[in-house]
């Protein structure tokens, strides 16, 4: 039986005419009476039942509508039934090669039927919109288009939106929802009974529980670190835009009132999944051989790579929420004390009651604070957290950023009440994400793919091939030998040693990955500046450093700044605001002190607007 793959469709349908070939002879009632079908044509279903579907090595028990006519074609060599969305989002991650003709499910490949192979492999073509369309609602239209690069006349395409009646079916975008790992972190565990889980989901690094009513299996079954699935919304913005002016400046206050109302108290957002369900049979089979020999790469490395891309992006994102996982999520509306309002840095001093000692609230981590009636947030850092066993309670203490001192005092003036020479003020408080120093790479991981999106013939393709697919890389020639190698750092220039040379040439034969082992005391960081100043220059790209703390970035920097042969190499190091603060060692080359330096450097350059723009940023991070 062959199937239409329709990822615009929102449920799977068959004709009727298939009932007695499958061996059904009672329907249930359908969810719906009609859908929508192409063009806006409606299409009525007598019923549906459950089938018992086999795509590749997958197995499913389906729900399937049936229509009363003839929703597919009846020719020879067509389809017998349409897979929608409703099927799609339970397989395995699956993509389509159209070159080879094929279908990759998890580690299946199912061939594409066709009735006849075309005659030349088809030509890209650049497609461009004659006129900007405008699509109201419950409308159709034909849309004008061009054909980039072609002399013949201009083409049409037509499109349609999807009309919602009180008797059809709303199809929702094929984005809408997709499917998603998770990992377990930990059991909610109530009277010794489970009744929840909380799971890390891959593209939102946080752990989140939920109702266990959209569970597909009982909680009690889940073992932790175990690796589930989910059907889920796609993580979009959910930020308001407004692309009209404001009628006035008091519509504008109104509405950013009212904007405010809607407002979370919190900007993390979680990832709440749609339905949550065990690994199938073959998911699992795929995952013991990722633990093992790992065949599955070596026959299917691109389906692989997209596979591996959501294990790993669902291993960061737990690791990036093991940190944080017991942290306190609440919001807290207490009054704060003012130790001294003409105090710099301004100060907001409290007690929280009933705290564990592993609720996140240390020293040195960021809150968020916001001044009950103010109009803006403060992100302020927690100068001293002073835990008391006996009541279990924490004093907490807040300071403001220089940035924000004037704002902090303006608002708290205004709204601060004093009584018996103690000035409070009524705040709201909740713990902000740790910052992430000088190594993100777990927070980045969990919110990006990592393999899948390469070129085929890239350096970044070679790593995985090589590592899993034990493919041979090709490296390019030694290079000419040289003997005695002198670096001349700061004026002083000496010999490097053999073992020295060798790294610098092992990094000119443009290998996609190079570990370089080195004792401390051996020069690793002279040798590390050295590789990276000769790889810009013999191949005139971007080279990108970093380490594991901004001391070391910062040592490593001032050594690249000292090599006499490369002083002409434009270099720039990047230091976040929050390690500046913490007071991570810095080089003249930063960003913050370029920009700084703009307006007096270039002064005469620069206009009006963008002159203004960098005298507000240097009066702010001063």
């Amino acid at each position: 039986m062959l199937a239409l793959i329709d990822t615009g469709a929102g449920i799977t349908v068959a004709s009727q005419s298939l009932l007695a070939l499958l061996g059904i002879f009672d329907l249930e009632t359908a969810d719906v009476p009609s859908a929508l079908g192409m063009a806006g044509i409606p299409v009525r279903f007598v019923g549906s039942a459950v089938v018992n579907l086999q795509i590749g090595n997958e197995e499913l028990k389906q729900k399937v509508h049936f229509t009363e006519g003839q929703c597919v074609p009846t020719q020879v060599n067509s389809y017998d039934l349409i897979l929608g969305n409703d099927v799609l989002c339970r397989l395995p991650p699956w993509s389509v090669d159209y070159e080879n003709r094929l279908v990759h499910i998890g580690p299946d490949s199912v061939q594409i039927f066709v009735c006849s192979p075309p005659l030349e492999p088809p030509r890209e073509t650049v497609v461009w919109a004659v006129v900007t369309t405008v699509l109201p609602p419950e409308t159709e239209t034909v849309v004008p288009h061009y054909v980039a690069e072609d002399s013949r006349s201009s083409s049409c395409l037509w499109t349609s939106s999807n009309v919602l009646g009180k008797d059809n079916l709303f199809v929702t975008p094929a984005a809408a929802v997709q499917r998603v790992l998770g990992i377990v972190m930990s059991k909610v565990v109530r009277f010794d009974t489970v009744k929840g889980l909380r799971i890390a989901f891959e593209g939102a690094p946080e752990a989140v529980s939920f109702s266990p009513s959209i569970y597909e299996f009982r909680v009690s079954d889940a073992d932790l670190d175990e690796i589930v699935t989910a059907i889920s919304r796609s993580n979009v913005s959910c930020a308001m835009r407004f692309s009209e002016l404001p009628a006035s400046k008091e519509a504008q206050r109104t509405l950013c009132a009212l904007v405010r109302s809607f407002l979370p108290a919190h900007p993390e957002e979680g990832l709440l999944p749609l339905r949550v369900f065990k690994l199938t049979r073959s998911e699992r089979e795929w995952i013991s051989d990722r633990a093992g020999n790992f065949d599955n790469y070596r026959a299917h490395p691109r389906s692989a790579q997209q596979y591996m891309a959501q294990l790993f992006n669902a291993a960061c994102s737990a690791l990036a929420a093991v940190n944080h996982m017991n942290d306190d999520k609440r919001t807290h509306m207490l009054d704060a004390v003012i130790p001294d309002i003409e105090a710099l840095p301004f100060r907001f001093d409290f007690t929280l009651a009933d705290m564990s000692s592993e609720c996140g609230w240390t020293n040195q981590r960021p809150v968020y604070l916001w001044i009950v009636g103010s109009r803006s947030l403060l992100r302020t850092i927690t100068q001293q957290a002073v835990q008391s066993f006996e009541d279990r309670s924490i004093a907490v203490r807040l300071v403001v950023p220089a940035w924000a001192h004037r704002y902090a005092v303006r608002a708290t003036a205004r709204r601060a009440r004093t009584r018996d020479n103690v000035t409070k003020v009524q705040v709201c408080v909740r713990l902000a994400p740790p910052p992430f120093g000088a190594e993100p790479v777990y927070e980045l991981i969990s919110q990006s793919r990592l393999f899948g999106e390469f070129p085929e013939n890239s350096q970044a393709t070679a790593v995985p091939n090589a590592i899993y697919g034990q493919q041979r890389i090709e490296v390019g020639p030694d290079g000419p030998q040289h003997e005695n190698v002198s670096v001349s750092v700061g004026g002083r220039s000496f010999t490097l040693r053999e073992d020295q040379v060798a790294a610098p040439k092992m990094s000119e034969r443009r290998l996609p990955i190079l570990a370089i082992q080195a004792a401390f005391g051996t020069g690793k960081t002279v040798v590390g500046a050295l590789i990276a100043a000769r790889t810009f220059s013999k191949f005139q790209k971007r080279v990108i450093a970093t380490t594991s703390t901004n001391t070391a970035v910062a040592q490593f920097t001032d050594t690249l700044l000292r090599l006499d042969e490369y002083r002409n190499i434009h270099i720039l190091r990047y230091v976040s605001d929050s390690a500046l603060m913490e007071g991570a060692p810095q080089t003249p080359i930063d960003l913050h002190t370029i920009l700084k330096r703009l307006p007096v450097d270039y002064a005469d350059k620069l206009f009006e607007e963008a002159l203004q723009t960098c005298r507000k940023y240097k009066r702010g991070i001063t």
